[in-house]
Parts: C-alpha cells; structure tokens; sequence
C-alpha cells in the first residue's frame, strides 16, 4: 500500500486514525500500541501477505535475542549471543536481497544460482533497525519488556517501508505514552501539512520527471543511440527525480508520525545545496549515515587511530552504504566512488585555506558533478550500461537519436530552482517540532514559515486535492527497491 494511493488515503489512513483517536479517549496505552500494531500489520500485508511471517518472524527472534542478551550482560555468553544476532539478521538480509547476486558471480565455480525473488518490503530498514537495538543491549541499554510495544517500534506503518531507520532509545520512549501528553489537534495540523507537501513532491515532481528519466536509460540500455542532449536530460531528470521521490517520501513519513504523536529523526535536508561530498552525507539519508557511523564507524576506530585509519573506515563506511542500496556490480562501485569521494574532501578539508563565495559556488558545482555522475551509476541497470550514458554525455554517434521533448527543460528547470533555492519543510515547519533534535547548522532562516491558521489550511487542501488528481501518474517510490 503506497502514501500516494487511493486505499491509503482514503480507507486505510480516515479509518486507523479515526479510531486511534476514540481509543485515545476511552482506552489506555496498551490497547492503542496494540491497535497501531494490528493495523501496521494490515498496512503491511496488504502489499504480499506471504512475507507478513518474515517481519513477524524477524520481530520475535530479536526480542528473544533482547531478552537473552539483558540477562547475560558482562558474560561470555553474551558475545555469543550478541554474534547469533547479527548473524541471523544479515543471513536474513543477504539471502533474500544478495543471494541471486552472490550466487551469479560464483556460477563459474560451480555454485548454483538462486534466482532472483520479490524482495520483502522494507527488509534492509527494519533489519538494519533490530541490529541497533541488539547491540544497544549488549553494551548496557534496557531492554524493552512488552513485546507489542518493541513490535510496534519496529513495523510502525508510517516508517517501516522506507525508513527513516529510528533508534530504539528515540522512537521507543514516545511509543509508551502515545496518546498522552501531546498536543493532537496542533500535532494532526501540521502532521498533515508536512504530509501533503511531500505527497505534492512525489506526484507532481517526481512522478512527471520519471518517464523522462527512464525512457533515456532504457534506450540506452536496448542500445539506441541518442543525443548528448537527452543523455544530459535522462541524467538530470533522474537527478530530481530521485530527490523529489526520497524527500516526498520522507516528508509523508515524518507527516504521518506526527499525525500520531510520534516524531522521527530527520531523514533528507536539502543535500543538493550542499558544498561538499561531506555535507552532502550530513544531509542524504541521514538516518543510515548516522547508522553507519555509530554501529560501523565508531567501532572500527573512528578517527582515533590516526588519518590513514581515519580515512580507511570512511572508506569502509561508504562502501557498506553502496552495498546496502542494492546487489549489483554498480551499486558497489558507487559505493566505493562516494568512498574515494568522501575521503579526497576529507583530506583536501585539512589541507586547504581557501575561502570566500566564490570558492563556495564552485564547491557546489563540483559536488553536485560528482553527485549526478554517482546517480548514473544508481540508476544504470549494468556496467555496460553506465558506460554508454557516460560516452554520451560527452560524445554524439553518427547515427544519435532524439527521444524527448525538449521543453522538459523548463520542467527540469523549475524543479532545479525548487530543491535548489527554496526551504525544506523542517525549515518551513520548524515552529512546530516537526522531527528530534538534529544539527541546527544544516537549517537556514527563512521567511516562508507555516502557520496554522485558515490560510495554510486552505494551502494544505490545494496542494492534497492537485495531488489526488494525478492518482493516475502514481508510480512506487524509488526506495522500495533498497
């Protein structure tokens, strides 16, 4: 079931908070964590009931593992314990996401190939989720002690899908007083606000660049020959695309939890006004990049150990990260370019003095290059593939074809200006505490701030109704595939 699909907003979402909302006022705590979870499974099964035994599955071993690791702290055992967890998550994680994968590059030798499934819904983020709360355990961190409440923490429907990965000590907390001590009405209010500007990013965006984006890449993929101007076309479109589709996403996901009282971390701030490949990674999927620092990173060292370790982890870091993305040869090697990425600004950081405006645009120019130069490789279906968006961005065949309108340019154009010049919504919806507390230097002041008053009310319903009229453009959102 999509945000953006008629069953979501107009069966599925009137009717579970229509009755969270009468529970809230008749029930206890329990009961209205034990409906969120009921309907967070409906919400989930909805898509492949088949797959619902493998959350719930996932679920239930873990807390086990919780409860085991909370009695056996300070002991051998523990370790032992602790290595059972990690193994059967990621044994979980990669059979069903890498095994085709693995497999085909071990054909050779003999291995046979499994062949490639359906990949359940959201397996990457609530695997990734668990493993935080395991290891929490292990180093000390109470352990949660109703099973509905921890199962709840995990499949939430607003955030199960596509993250944004939330951390037990932040999420877990809100969940044992959902329903209390908060402000609904103002929470619903701007929760839908936020939600309707991210329903307007995907269908109105998103969803129009896409077919421009796609139609390049699988003409090159069938090996037509076109123009440097629609290779340069299908690179930026997906560019945006993919921006507008993960904010969009995002913002629906952090709108719908505060609809119910929950606020998430943040997870996407703008990354394309970014200077740097390191601000770049402050801002893109924060909640993996803050993953990947505190379970990957710290633990190999850090940068304790010296700049050539230092450099070697960040390396290692953003290697897991294109791996974590997808099975295939690309995703690893965009990996390893954000790697080399991220350690060459490092270094050139602490080896610098230069300054001033000037320095700073021609930073941004140079990130986002490297930024929708990755995204080729993202988004190619193979290396051939790559290759022969690369070749024509730069170099025209004889014979080159032209397959797109070229006033997709204005489009192109408009969107551009948008993630480029305009507020993010927590800079928009800051007044009302739209997510937990991040790096107050990555928001910039800004004058378009909402209120909730009748004039946003009347912005929000617009933007919700010309957003219900392109049901029929509706497409998934790009990240259900990672």
């Amino acid at each position: 079931m999509l945000f953006s699909s008629f069953e979501f907003l107009f069966l599925f979402l009137p009717i579970v908070f229509l009755l969270f909302r009468l529970l809230q006022e008749v029930a206890p705590t329990r009961v209205l964590i034990s409906f969120l979870l009921l309907a967070s499974i409906a919400f989930y099964s909805w898509w492949k009931m088949e797959f619902l035994p493998i959350i719930i599955g996932s679920i239930t071993v873990n807390f086990i593992l919780g409860k085991l690791l909370a009695n056996r702290r300070n002991s051998l055992s523990s370790n032992w314990l602790l290595g059972c967890g990690v193994l059967l998550n990621l044994t979980l994680l990669v059979y069903y996401k890498y095994a085709h994968f693995i497999t085909m590059q071990l054909s050779p030798l003999g291995v046979p190939i499994i062949e490639q499934g359906i990949l359940p819904l959201g397996i990457s983020f609530f695997t990734f989720q668990q493993l935080t709360y395991l290891v929490d355990i292990h180093r000390g961190k109470e352990e949660e002690k109703s099973f509905t409440t921890y199962a709840l923490f995990v499949s939430f429907f607003p955030h199960l899908i596509a993250g944004p990965i939330t951390h037990h000590g932040q999420i877990l907390a809100q969940l044992r007083r959902i329903g209390t001590g908060f402000r609904s009405n103002i929470n619903f209010a701007s929760g839908l606000g936020i939600f309707a500007m991210g329903f307007c990013k995907k269908l109105l965006i998103a969803d129009e660049l896409g077919p421009v984006a796609d139609s390049v890449f699988n003409a090159v993929h069938n090996g037509v020959n076109l123009s440097i101007s629609d290779h340069w076309m299908g690179t930026f479109a997906y560019t945006l695309q993919l921006y507008f589709d993960f904010s969009g996403y995002s913002e629906m996901a952090l709108g719908l939890g505060l609809m119910f009282g929950v606020r998430f971390p943040a997870n996407f701030l703008s990354p394309y006004k970014s200077k740097s490949i390191i601000e770049f990674w402050r801002r893109w999927h924060m909640s993996l990049g803050w993953f990947l620092r505190e379970y990957v990173y710290h633990p190999l060292g850090g940068s304790r150990k010296g700049p050539s370790r230092r450099y070697a982890n960040l390396f290692i870091v953003l290697l897991i990260s294109g791996i974590w993305h997808g099975a295939g040869w690309t995703f690893v090697l965009w990996g390893i370019g954000h790697g080399l990425l991220l350690v060459g600004n490092h270094w050139w950081r602490s080896h610098t003095t230069l300054r001033g405006k000037t320095y700073d645009i021609l930073c941004h120019i140079a990130t986002m290059t490297a930024v929708m130069a990755g995204w080729v490789l993202f988004r190619s279906a193979s290396l051939s593939d790559t290759a022969r968006m690369y070749r024509g961005l730069f170099v025209q065949s004889s014979d080159a074809t032209s397959i797109i309108d070229h006033n997709q340019w204005f489009w192109i154009a408009g969107a551009s200006i948008i993630c480029l010049f305009m507020p993010n919504v927590i800079e928009i919806w800051g007044k009302y505490r739209p997510c937990l507390s991040l790096d107050k230097t990555l928001l910039r002041k800004t004058v378009l701030t909402a209120r909730l008053n009748a004039k946003w009310g009347i912005i929000v319903a617009i933007m919700l109704y010309i957003g219900i009229c392109r049901f029929s453009r509706v497409s998934p959102f790009l990240y259900f595939e990672f």
